[in-house]
């Protein structure tokens, strides 16, 4: 198994449907966003935050965050942080919004890498839908990805299409695991 160096959590978005801040929505016993540092944690050694995010919960405080090379561009600006700071080899992109992520459902991913493979992503729905935000990415990309942005490509799914990628379909659990915190009828508060 090839492991990831880095994890980078996308926390720049603007929650437009969600009209909060899911980021900081709770979760179980914390928030969305402790919830997803504390999965990544157990995947690599590092993890840091990739954008702002208003009311950051204080157990955060100290996370390296890294802003948007382009501000408002975008996930992709966030992907292009990540590849810029990281060392060489594979790194962990994760959003903000998937509180149930595993860390079984990221190494599954590592399984899939291939000599010729630069980004892994899941599949659900036939392939239609790249879960792009819960996938990993290899350090060559930072040209590429680089490039795309400075094209002002926004869409993650575009891109990995564009380069060399593995496409893996999801089984129930993983997508569960996968599902997003979009909208307030995705979101059931803690009790």
């Amino acid at each position: 198994m090839i492991a990831p160096v880095l994890t980078g959590i996308l926390i720049g978005g603007k929650s437009t449907r969600m009209g909060t801040n899911k980021a900081v929505l709770p979760w179980r016993d914390s928030t969305i966003i402790e919830t997803i540092v504390q999965a990544a944690r157990t995947i690599t050694t590092e993890c840091v935050l990739l954008g702002t995010c208003e009311n950051l919960p204080d157990s955060l405080s100290e996370m390296l965050s890294l802003p948007d090379p382009r501000p408002n561009a975008g996930p992709l600006a966030g992907l292009c942080a990540l590849l810029d700071y990281a060392p060489n080899g594979w790194c962990v992109l994760l959003s903000c919004d998937v509180p149930n992520i595993s860390q079984d459902a990221i190494i599954a991913l590592t399984g899939h890498i291939t000599p010729d493979t630069k980004a892994v992503a899941y599949t659900t729905d036939q392939s239609s839908i790249v879960h792009s935000t819960a996938a990993l990415y290899h350090t060559d990309l930072r040209d590429p990805a680089r490039r795309a942005l400075d094209a002002d490509q926004r869409s993650l799914h575009r891109f990995i299409r564009s380069v060399p990628h593995t496409l893996v379909p999801a089984d129930r659990r993983t997508e569960r695991a996968l599902r997003n915190v979009n909208v307030p009828a995705d979101y059931t508060p803690p009790r």
